[in-house]
């Protein structure tokens, strides 16, 4: 039982510990339209014999993953905001386990953060949208801004985002 108590207490001491898993392949590359297609299976006219990369292909992956909306529209296939959309939906969890920071809201939602310390920016991937911010100058904690239209904050444990004005995620730090 006291073995137990100290080991709680050395976790609560040392903190959030984090474990990275590579496995994730560079969005948009040959190896990830490749595990894309291997994860998806994409059939066009019921014909799963499609060439990957092409429109059909693209096509056929955004209407398995429900990329469009039920008017259709969506991001053009190929676009950057595809790519991230498709590799939101297939790589999701990963993508949490490979971030340098990942929050978790009072709801449940998770906002994952990849820190680039050398550009001194941070990329922040919520609800399926990825975003680059600069650092930006704070009176406390850490925050990274770009023109005010999107702000991510974070004071000890708690990270916040904004988006044009309004407080959208706020969370706290998810240890793992």
């Amino acid at each position: 039982m006291q073995f137990i108590l100290l080991l709680f207490l050395f976790a609560l001491l040392t903190g959030c510990s984090s474990t990275k898993i590579p496995e994730v392949p560079f969005p948009g590359s040959p190896d990830w339209m490749a595990r894309i297609d291997a994860a998806v299976e994409p059939r066009v006219n019921n014909t799963p014999d499609v060439d990957i990369g092409s429109h059909e292909w693209m096509q056929a992956i955004s209407n398995q993953l429900g990329i469009y909306d039920r008017e259709g529209h969506g991001p053009d296939p190929g676009s950057d905001e595809w790519i991230s959309a498709v590799h939101y939906q297939v790589f999701g969890d990963q993508l949490f386990d490979t971030a340098d920071q990942v929050y978790i809201s009072i709801d449940g939602e998770r906002l994952a953060v990849f820190y680039d310390t050398d550009a001194g920016t941070a990329i922040i991937i919520f609800a399926g949208r990825k975003v680059t911010l600069p650092r930006s100058i704070s009176a406390s904690g850490v925050r990274f801004s770009h023109d005010k239209n999107d702000v991510f904050w974070v004071k000890g444990r708690t990270g916040t985002y904004w988006r044009q004005g309004k407080k959208i995620f706020e969370g706290a730090e998810e240890c793992r």
